[in-house]
């Protein structure tokens, strides 16, 4: 059988489902399964966090853009700004986490939309 590649969004799905299997509660336990997860994905394959802006505004991968005109534009639309991952998966499983907080984190941490402007 041919060697098939890992994705980024293949940990993600394993992640959400591990999360899942642990039930009701137990933030701290799934927080703490998002933010190894984050850590090993910047190392891994960090390009899928990416939102196509840098530090300075300047976009990054596929497209370079003037800085913070793209973002403007987007912020202007009250669009936001999604990770490469974000893309891919979807939505962020939001039956995962009772805390809204620790969701919102965890939604700006991999780059998903949580709603309104930038």
């Amino acid at each position: 059988a041919a060697n098939t590649p890992v994705h980024s969004f293949d940990f993600w799905r394993a992640c959400v489902a591990e999360a899942r299997g642990l039930g009701p509660g137990r933030e701290g336990d799934k927080c703490q399964l998002f933010y190894h997860l984050f850590g090993f994905l910047k190392e891994y394959e960090p390009e899928c966090l990416n939102t196509g802006l840098g530090r300075s505004g300047e976009g990054t991968g596929r497209s370079k853009i003037r800085r913070g005109s793209w973002k403007e534009q987007e912020r202007q639309k009250g669009l936001r700004v999604l990770s490469e991952m974000a893309k891919e998966v979807g939505d962020f499983p939001g039956d995962v986490f009772a805390n809204k907080a620790v969701e919102g984190a965890l939604k700006g941490m991999f780059g998903f939309a949580s709603g309104g402007p930038i």
